[in-house]
């Protein structure tokens, strides 16, 4: 597995000026990767690292997240997470200590998502040889799930349907009471293993088509059988090669 100080779940914002200069994104890690919260275990630690040879500003909050009815990441303000501080700043080499955790308020229902921003901050200083400056700030957007008690996943996979250029298609839905995380799909024989995989969260009661790409001589492969590989199960489906011959 890369580190947590080169993977980053980016999401790139961009201050807009005249084309120019460009002040690149400052390069910080955030450990752990994702973040699980119970009725036993209410808060967490989250390690904030300044690997760059300047200080850094940084901000965070919390999002909800959610899928929508087409499987589609939904983001919305929330105050459900707890976390200090809201403002960081790091010199070059230490690392800062986030804390985050839930209110006092019971967990009930399903399994509830959210996103931890942690976003770096423009700098202070405005350019003195009057040139316009373009600066591409970083963000990491650390997932941090809350589970009731006992809320587990489980997948419904049906039509699944492998096409010409090796792409699997599946119909796929959440019917438990937690995510589920697809970590990859492979062929029963283990020879054909997924590229990408287009969506790897299904969260609770939502149903999507997730696509995987299997590579372009699946089909000569002819596979029956392929593996859906989660974080805590496998799951074996039948696949339709009908396409292929088309």
């Amino acid at each position: 597995m890369i580190t947590s100080r080169t993977i980053r779940q980016l999401f790139v914002t961009t201050l807009l000026g005249a084309l120019p200069a460009i002040a690149l994104a400052a390069n910080f890690g955030v450990s752990p990767l994702s973040v699980d919260l119970t009725t036993q275990q209410r808060s967490a630690v989250i390690t904030v690292s300044n690997d760059d040879s300047k200080v850094i500003q940084l901000k965070v909050h919390a999002m909800r997240w959610t899928q929508n009815a087409a499987g589609e990441d939904q983001y919305q303000p929330t105050e459900d997470l707890v976390f200090f501080p809201k403002r960081l700043e790091i010199k070059p080499g230490e690392q800062r200590i986030v804390r985050a955790g839930l209110p006092a308020s019971p967990i009930a229902g399903d399994e509830r998502a959210y996103r931890l921003f942690v976003e770096e901050l423009p700098p202070v200083e405005l350019p003195t040889d009057g040139q316009t400056k373009l600066s591409v700030l970083l963000s990491f957007a650390l997932p941090v799930f809350v589970a009731p008690t006992l809320a587990n996943s489980k997948l419904d996979i049906q039509a699944a349907e492998l096409s010409t250029d090796g792409t699997l298609k599946m119909q796929v839905a959440n019917v438990g009471g937690s995510r589920a995380r697809i970590s990859r799909v492979i062929s029963d024989d283990g020879k054909l293993a997924s590229e990408s995989v287009s969506s790897r969260y299904i969260f609770p009661t939502v149903a999507k088509t997730i696509t995987a790409k299997l590579g372009k001589d699946a089909c000569k492969a002819a596979p029956k059988r392929v593996k859906v590989e989660l974080d805590n199960q496998l799951i074996e489906v039948n696949i339709s090669n009908s396409h292929c011959a088309s």
